[in-house]
């Protein structure tokens, strides 16, 4: 995966992962980071990840399985603020409409418009004023991370994603720190004649 810049990595983690409270191990990304929740494909969100994605303080986007039912929409309608994103089957759909382009690249990179999105998937309707935007899953092939249980991506607009299958690892941690926390120089290190001039003693007159 090419070097990151601030704000371009797209993170996903899996509902049991942030069910189980490991979002608080990330709460220090948050600036710099696009958290990703898969759900499952029942779209069940569960009491203790809805409490995380509260306590999430930036947006947070879903992985939605279409159709969605009335009973998992009024679950994250309580969220009050969400994204939606889009798999790329219903990237497609809404890309094969009546005046999309053909061939494989008919896709636009922008992110779909909520119209858009709702003449894709119907029951996108059922979030009503909770959905935030819709934004287009990739469809490029994951390769291998940089840890164990991890795939990586690059998005068509430049930005990384970085999918974690199972339980943050301090693997990932030491990774995302690595990637996303600012390195100071150490002091010291730098050449004798790159360091600044000692301060000269002040003249007695």
């Amino acid at each position: 995966m090419r070097a990151l810049l601030l704000g371009q990595l797209v993170l996903v983690l899996t509902h049991d992962a942030a069910a189980r409270g490991q979002l608080r191990l990330l709460e220090r990304f948050a600036e710099r980071t696009e958290l990703v929740v898969a759900l499952g494909p029942g779209n069940a969100l569960s009491d203790s990840a809805r409490e995380a994605l509260r306590r999430w303080p930036a947006l947070v986007a879903v992985e939605l399985h279409f159709p969605l039912n009335e009973q998992d929409a009024g679950t994250l309608r309580k969220l009050g603020r969400l994204a939606v994103r889009l798999p790329a089957t219903a990237s497609a759909v809404a890309a094969s409409a009546p005046g999309a382009a053909p061939g494989p690249r008919a896709a636009p990179i922008a992110p779909l418009s909520l119209r858009e999105a709702r003449r894709a998937q119907p029951t996108l309707a059922l979030l009503g004023p909770a959905l935030v935007r819709v934004e287009r899953a990739a469809e490029a092939p994951l390769a291998p991370g940089p840890c164990p249980g991890s795939k990586e991506r690059v998005l068509p607009d430049g930005a990384s994603e970085l999918r974690l299958e199972s339980a943050v690892s301090q693997c990932d941690l030491d990774w995302l720190r690595a990637h996303l926390e600012p390195h100071p120089e150490p002091p010291g290190e730098l050449p004798a004649e790159m360091l600044p001039p000692a301060p000269s003693s002040p003249r007695h007159e």
